[in-house]
């Protein structure tokens, strides 16, 4: 990867991140509503992990739940050193098997809806 695209993509991510902050924390617009009507989304929290998954409950209240949760991981071909970003299920890579995650409303920064016709949409629908 070039400097001008880490570049680029970091502000890219500092600048959702900041959107994120200013438009739906939650303890800054208490009246702020948003049906889920998407299949999943993609939730980015403060701490820069990154999570897919079917979101449950009301951005207004102290926890939301992420369910059927996956995240993209790098992984590389030891042959070409080629890097490659991989869906992985994170029921199936924990030791305790977790079927859903509690998150607390206000370590979300970001949430974004998975368009069903998305790479990420397909991934999921393949992996079942």
């Amino acid at each position: 990867m070039n400097a001008y695209n880490y570049i680029c993509g970091t502000l890219v991510v500092a600048l959702s991140a900041l959107c994120g902050v200013l438009f739906l924390n939650p303890s800054q617009s208490e009246n702020f509503k948003y049906e889920m009507k998407a299949a999943y989304h993609v939730v980015w929290l403060e701490n820069g992990q990154t999570y897919i998954g079917k979101l449950q409950g009301n951005l207004n209240q102290q926890f939301v739940v992420l369910e059927d949760v996956h995240y993209v991981q790098n992984q590389i071909d030891e042959k070409s050193k080629k890097t490659d970003m991989v869906l992985v299920k994170r029921e199936k890579k924990e030791m305790w098997k977790p079927q859903y995650m509690i998150i607390g409303t206000k370590r979300i920064m970001y949430i974004e809806a998975v368009n069903p016709d998305s790479l990420i949409a397909n991934s999921i629908k393949n992996m079942k």
